[in-house]
């Protein structure tokens, strides 16, 4: 049903390139279903230990399938505006949601060529290279982040980088303090950052 919306649209849309990119869109929705459903069916460890945790499960059950239902929703309307940095930023973070990483880089990496000075972009850009793992690669896109605008959230995400996952507490440790002041920051965010400042400075004490 999806995909003879998808066609649908692709037949109505009068410019050939974006009819290029809602095939690619279209390729891509298809593929990540495929791979969805593969896992699903071939690995049966993920089923038991879902099994073993129902709420999760029924959870799971509910928001893949709403997940899937947005990106499509989101696919047909960056393929109908495909310069449309929110429409854009909003379809990678909807992918990274539903943990379709390299999709969601791509389309963050696409928001940014859109607008490059927009921060957004980049920002998202680095969790989601943390979320992958690549640890170095997401500080390097947070700094870059930075130099578009010091955002208190970014810093907070360069700070438990640089603390547990790069080895680097010093600079972990500064970067939270520099999110502290900045004027814009959220109260519940400068509590976290506040109660995990203290618990640095507790296991440092207790070496």
């Amino acid at each position: 049903m999806v995909l003879k919306n998808f066609m649908t649209v692709a037949l109505d849309t009068p410019s050939l390139t974006a009819r290029f990119i809602l095939i690619f869109l279209i390729l891509a929705l298809t593929l990540m279903v495929g791979v969805l459903l593969k896992t699903r069916l071939t690995s049966p460890s993920l089923t038991i230990k879902l099994n073993a945790h129902e709420m999760h499960f029924a959870a799971n059950q509910e928001t893949i399938p709403q997940d899937m239902d947005e990106i499509s929703a989101l696919m047909q309307s960056v393929a109908k505006n495909p310069n449309d940095v929110k429409l854009v930023l909003k379809l990678a973070e909807t992918l990274m949601q539903a943990e379709q990483w390299e999709p969601a880089l791509n389309f963050a990496k696409r928001a940014q060529n859109i607008d490059p000075k927009a921060f957004e972009p980049v920002y998202l850009q680095g969790i989601i290279l943390h979320r992958q793992g690549r640890y170095s690669e997401a500080a390097t896109t947070l700094e870059g982040a930075l130099n578009i605008r010091d955002d208190a959230a970014c810093r907070y995400s360069l700070g438990i980088l640089y603390s547990y996952f790069l080895n680097a507490p010093d600079i972990g440790e500064r970067h939270l303090k520099a999110a502290l002041l900045i004027p814009s920051i959220t109260p519940n965010l400068k509590a976290t950052i506040e109660n995990e400042l203290n618990r640095q400075k507790q296991k440092k004490e207790a070496k």
